[in-house]
């Protein structure tokens, strides 16, 4: 069963990208997402990625192997 969560509330999470950020995902393990929740998913929890990065992907991409179950959908600003 799917569940959606929003740390932020569901109205932080409607509305368009804004300039300069792209929509991204994210496949984390439960464990990470509950970090993510407890933080209000406003910065990296500690522990998470490398050196305060986080690696994610584009919209239709396909899940990398080796990551976990649980996808996150958010919008990062471009690094280009």
């Amino acid at each position: 069963m799917k569940e959606f969560l929003f740390p932020r509330g569901k109205g932080a999470s409607e509305g368009p990208v804004p300039a300069g950020y792209e929509e991204v995902h994210r496949w984390a393990e439960l464990t990470e997402v509950n970090q993510w929740m407890r933080n209000g998913g406003t910065a990296i929890p500690s522990g998470i990625g490398a050196g305060g990065r986080v690696y994610v992907t584009l919209p239709g991409a396909p899940k990398p192997p080796g990551t976990g179950a649980c996808p996150s959908n958010s919008s990062s600003r471009g690094q280009g």
